[in-house]
């Protein structure tokens, strides 16, 4: 087990990494800087890059763990289950978000819950990729 999630957990990383990159710098910078200013002083505005680091790091053990017990090794079965997964964490998190933070509107919840969702989706799918090609 060791070995494959391991290796799994570092090619989740580096999908998610590169992926939230390019959808949040690239893709949706304009959109991001709106919500930052419509949160004010509640959301940061540098990003603080070693969290971020470590985030992704969980993000992709999570996954990778998670696929692992469902024996999840093809590509589409990783970006299947992964999808399931991070879809309701991301409902039940984002929809608790908009109980408590006022600033935290119904269109950042639908686009966190859709970004979240197609990126993990998408590691999760090089995640089973990788559980079903090392032995």
């Amino acid at each position: 087990m060791g070995k494959k999630v391991a290796l799994a957990t570092l090619a989740g990383f580096v999908t998610l990494f590169i992926l939230g990159y390019l959808v949040y710098e690239v893709l949706m910078k304009g959109s991001m800087a709106e919500m930052q200013a419509a949160a004010g002083a509640c959301m940061s505005t540098e990003p603080a890059y070693a969290y971020i680091i470590v985030a992704t790091l969980v993000q992709s053990l999570l996954i990778s763990l998670v696929l692992y017990k469902f024996n999840a090794t093809t590509f589409q079965s990783g970006l299947m289950n992964s999808a399931w997964v991070v879809l309701l964490i991301c409902l039940w998190y984002d929809i608790w978000f908009l109980t408590s933070m006022p600033w935290f509107t119904n269109n950042m919840a639908i686009m966190d819950v859709v970004m979240n969702t197609v990126q993990s989706a998408i590691a999760g799918g090089v995640i089973g990729w990788v559980l079903g090609k090392v032995k």
